[in-house]
């Protein structure tokens, strides 16, 4: 029992860390975050390896001053050296335009250890909605997801893509 809460505090470490990143923009710190052979699958990709993930984590954040990148709710399970989550997200972005925005959606977590620190393996992103912070921007469907932290989406398509997101942004 012990064991299991430590390990959760460390997940939640691991969360802290990843939303310091994102503000700062700290690739390294950004990078840590990853396992060697993590997988993120966000908007229609499935983007694998730490040092490919920070590259396409370069290209999303170009347009972004800062983002407040806030996991709200977290619902994690631990089985040893391995867990998984559902972390619910809300994110406060100021673009390089000038405009504040809104971004909000799930993401789905393995998490493993790797040189002593837990990480990401595996994260699925669900993009719920995008937009100004009056909430007339755009939403998207929720994944299919089953009770906590259960997730049967891993292979399916993930959407929206980062064309139709771009496509999207271009009207605000």
């Amino acid at each position: 029992m012990l064991k299991d809460v430590e390990t959760r505090l460390a997940i939640q470490d691991l969360h802290g860390r990843y939303t310091d990143a994102f503000y700062r923009k700290s690739e390294e710190d950004y990078r840590a975050c990853w396992a060697t052979d993590g997988e993120w699958i966000a908007f229609g990709r499935c983007t694998k390896g730490r040092e490919t993930i920070v590259e396409f984590w370069r290209i999303l954040m170009r347009d972004r001053h800062n983002i407040l990148h806030s996991p709200v709710a977290s619902i994690i399970d631990v089985e040893g050296d391995r867990a998984r989550g559902r972390i619910y997200v809300s994110e406060s972005v100021r673009a390089t335009d000038g405009k504040p925005r809104i971004v909000m959606g799930i993401y789905h977590d393995d998490y493993k250890v790797e040189d002593g620190r837990w990480r990401f393996a595996r994260r699925w992103w669900n993009l719920t909605y995008l937009g100004p912070p009056d909430f007339s921007g755009r939403y998207w469907d929720v994944a299919p997801m089953g009770p906590p932290p259960a997730f049967e989406g891993w292979d399916k398509p993930n959407r929206p893509t980062l064309e139709e997101v771009a496509a999207y942004v271009q009207t605000l």
